[in-house]
């Protein structure tokens, strides 16, 4: 595993347009993902990244091999195992209801049937309700945006 051990990356954000932002600069667009870090990084980020002695022979994925989503780390939302600090929790147990690690998994449910979480993420990105959420939010956005233009209008009226 290449991943370091309680390394938190930053929080993933993606725009309206399903495009990934920068975790270093926010508010730019990624244009490429690092494979060992897990993080989205845009292309003055890269340039860095390529030069770091840390960071130099890190593999970075562009083009149409660039994931739309973001693969196992999401931020400030992960949550480690009580159990085995060490470890990211990547399964749900519904026998259980419980959250478990790789370790967890083995040891303590290894007769269970338990869901993979990342899939679980990729198959909720295909899911009709994924698609109405995301209908959704972009319809409460326009509302949003048409309440701002109707109180600019408004203050300009009070203001003649």
């Amino acid at each position: 595993m290449s991943e370091v051990p309680g390394r938190k990356s930053a929080p993933l954000t993606a725009g309206s347009d399903d495009s990934m932002y920068c975790h270093v600069c926010p508010a730019v667009k990624a244009s490429a993902y690092c494979m060992q870090c897990k993080i989205y990084i845009c292309s003055a980020c890269v340039g860095h990244h390529k030069v770091l002695p840390a960071t130099a022979s890190h593999k970075l994925l562009t083009g149409d091999k660039f994931p739309s989503f973001y693969q196992t780390r999401h931020g400030e939302d992960i949550k480690q195992c009580p159990d085995h600090p060490d470890e990211e929790i990547k399964f749900y147990c519904p026998s259980h209801d419980a959250l478990c690690c790789c370790a967890c998994n083995v040891l303590e449910h290894d007769q269970c049937k338990k869901d993979y979480i990342p899939q679980i993420s990729k198959d909720f990105l295909k899911s009709q309700d994924y698609t109405e959420l995301k209908e959704e939010i972009q319809s409460s956005e326009d509302q949003i945006k048409n309440c701002f233009i109707n109180i600019d209008q408004c203050l300009k009226a009070v203001k003649t």
